[in-house]
């Protein structure tokens, strides 16, 4: 029962972070997905060096190493996931940045203008 403990706090929390993400669209925090996947990938390397010991125990104990190990190659997508969003964010960021630049330009030009027009009133 432990166990089965164990197995649903993460779905809840999944469950959880996705009705939030439907409510809130935002994408996710760079920083925050690529500790998580190099957290699960140390983890999941870790248990699999643990487990390869006993790779020849069994069905059971070659299941638990063949689906540790699929988790950790897994954990490079979350890594790269994490990579790619930080990219966003910066293009973002950039992005952003143009177009208040170009928004101060375009003020200075009406302010320069209206100057014009009131001089030759």
């Amino acid at each position: 029962m432990a166990v089965l403990i164990m197995l649903l706090v993460p779905a809840i929390a999944f469950f959880w972070t996705a009705w939030q993400k439907f409510e809130v669209p935002f994408p996710a925090e760079p920083l925050a997905l690529g500790l998580t996947g190099l957290g699960e990938i140390v983890v999941n390397a870790s248990c699999v060096c643990l487990l390869a010991a006993f790779r020849q125990a069994g069905a059971r104990a070659r299941r638990r190493l063949l689906s540790t190990r699929n988790d950790a190659i897994a954990n490079t997508a979350i890594i790269a996931a994490g990579v790619l969003a930080l990219y966003v964010a910066l293009a973002t960021a950039q992005s952003d940045r143009r177009l208040r630049y170009s928004l101060d330009a375009a003020n200075e030009v009406w302010a320069a203008a209206q100057e014009e027009h009131q001089d030759v009133a």
